[in-house]
């Protein structure tokens, strides 16, 4: 039998449903400065969280999807951990997009306190 990966959550409700942010593209570069299409991604990213926290949900997880990086640089995936660490205490978990090195995500995220999950259980 292969073993997995897993990480489990428990939820915050009582009657055992759970709530999930997802956060996608945020396309971010080692430099914080730099663009896309002529928006700074780390500064996009920062309003989206920003705009996640004024409307004080709950939640028990975060999964970020497509392109967490623009520019497959170890740094930038160091910056998206940093900015979910400074304003969330949840879970956090991953899904590679076209613009992600998804190896790179797997060295790189359990250092700096992202999950490498594969399976991740939700439940009592």
């Amino acid at each position: 039998m292969q073993d997995f990966d897993k990480e489990y959550v428990k939820p915050a409700r009582a009657d055992g449903a759970f709530s999930i942010l997802q956060l996608t593209d945020t396309h971010l570069f080692a430099d914080q400065n730099t663009g896309f299409l002529g928006v700074n991604t780390a500064q996009s990213l920062q309003a989206v969280i920003d705009a996640v926290l004024r409307q004080n949900r709950k939640f028990d997880l975060i999964i970020t999807t497509g392109d967490i990086a623009q520019d497959y640089s170890e740094q930038s995936y160091i910056n998206f951990a940093k900015m979910m660490h400074a304003s969330f205490s949840q879970p956090v978990f991953w899904l590679p997009g076209n613009h992600d090195d998804g190896p790179k995500m797997a060295r790189v995220f359990p250092t700096v306190g992202i999950s490498a999950a594969k399976n991740v259980i939700v439940g009592k």
